[in-house]
């Protein structure tokens, strides 16, 4: 398999980790031809599930020479005006150029869902400015919950300051939690500043191995993914906590109203009661 193909189904399968809900992520790795075909869908102003936004289907067309030849990108929806998806095809392709010779898809992925937020958030505008005030109200209630796990951090104060700084450029809030050999990470925002967080998690290079040379975090999983609850507590920071004992742990999970986050999530766990 040459450098080249490695790097793309890397690449492919940070993607489809973060892109996992039922039919959100296509991948077809043919001989010479590639596809990722994504379902995005616009992150809503007003209350309600994100499920029934609007959708829109992009797609990238890879050559086996990629990324030194940059993607073909198709974007569908019935959603935007045609004079819209012309401009986000060419503005997305003109990225795609400045990025060339360079994993791209993330970026290309993250601007097209950056300018179909804006369309939307400005079609929802012109409703007036009373209708604005409550869409921004309902804006404000749409948090989600991330709980990620990481297998181990071996360079901890630089690995840990990445966190912290990726938190605070994205706008998210949350915990980094140490118990025995148990690291997790609770994050709490806008759905996707959480999937860019965690594109970031796993792309980048953010550890040491055991030679001492930067590695990424390819153990990272996604526990879960979810809206937050009534129930739960809005952080108003990003923590670094180290929990002494397993009840301490747990303590924690309860005193923010993420109870059933650590019984589904965290319990089971191998590492956990060490």
């Amino acid at each position: 398999m040459s450098s080249q193909t490695e790097m793309l189904r890397e690449e492919l399968e940070v993607l489809q980790s973060v892109y996992c809900l039922p039919g959100e992520c296509e991948v077809d790795l043919s001989d010479g031809f590639h596809k990722l075909a994504l379902k995005l869908r616009p992150n809503p102003v007003e209350s309600g599930d994100r499920i029934t936004a609007p959708e829109i289907c992009v797609t990238f067309y890879l050559s086996s020479e990629y990324p030194n030849i940059v993607p073909q990108i198709s974007i569908v929806s019935a959603y935007l005006r045609r004079d819209q998806l012309s401009k986000l095809r060419q503005e997305a392709s003109l990225l795609a150029q400045s990025l060339q010779g360079q994993p791209m898809l993330a970026d290309l992925i993250s601007f097209t869902q950056e300018y179909i937020d804006k369309i939307h958030s400005e079609f929802t505008d012109q409703s007036g400015a009373m209708l604005q005030r409550n869409l921004q109200t309902g804006s404000q209630s749409e948090i989600w919950t991330a709980l990620l796990h990481l297998d181990h951090m071996r360079a901890r104060t630089k690995y840990v300051k990445t966190i912290q700084n990726w938190s605070t450029e994205l706008g998210l809030e949350g915990k980094l939690l140490f118990q025995g050999k148990l690291i997790l990470i609770l994050l709490q925002g806008p759905q996707s500043k959480i999937k860019d967080y965690i594109i970031r998690q796993k792309s980048v290079c953010v550890d040491v191995d055991s030679r001492g040379r930067s590695c990424k975090e390819k153990m990272m999983r996604v526990l879960c993914e979810q809206k937050s609850s009534a129930a739960s507590k809005r952080f108003t920071e990003f923590e670094v906590k180290d929990c002494e004992t397993p009840r301490e742990l747990q303590n924690v999970f309860t005193e923010t109203g993420h109870e059933d986050l650590f019984h589904n999530f965290v319990q089971g766990l191998q590492g956990f009661h060490t």
